[in-house]
């Protein structure tokens, strides 16, 4: 697969197709540790990434994207903290609205990132620890 709708490699912060799109310094600091988990570049991840960020935001009818994790195979649980293992995603917010999106997608290890597929997005506002029944 060709990754459409990118930024440059060199930019994190931008405007695809109508899409603002930028990573947090968190989700940047991380994007190279994340790419060795998967043993994969980091330049392609990053484009990966956005690609499936700008098919999320287009699907749910959301302007901007803020990435705060790239893939990565944990979750954090909001009350208690803690990490728990989960399959491969991506986690951003999406405005307007304050949704949280976890952007599913299969991602083999030591595989192309060419060759993610995507398995869906699961979205909740921000505020709360359930999911939207209008967004899932």
């Amino acid at each position: 697969m060709t990754f459409t709708n990118v930024l440059t490699a060199d930019l994190h912060e931008g405007t695809v197709d109508g899409i603002a799109i930028k990573w947090n310094h968190s989700a940047k600091a991380r994007l190279t540790t994340n790419a060795i988990d998967y043993e994969v570049d980091a330049t392609a991840m990053k484009a990966a990434t956005e690609h499936f960020t700008h098919k999320c935001s287009k699907h749910l009818g959301k302007t901007t994207a803020i990435i705060i994790g790239s893939f990565h195979k944990f979750t954090t649980v909001t009350r208690s903290g803690k990490k728990k293992a989960v399959h491969s995603h991506e986690t951003l917010p999406l405005n307007p609205g304050g949704v949280k999106v976890h952007v599913n997608v299969t991602l083999p290890d030591g595989g192309l990132v060419q060759n993610a597929q995507w398995r869906g997005e699961y979205a909740e506002l921000s505020d709360r620890d359930t999911p939207s029944p209008v967004l899932n």
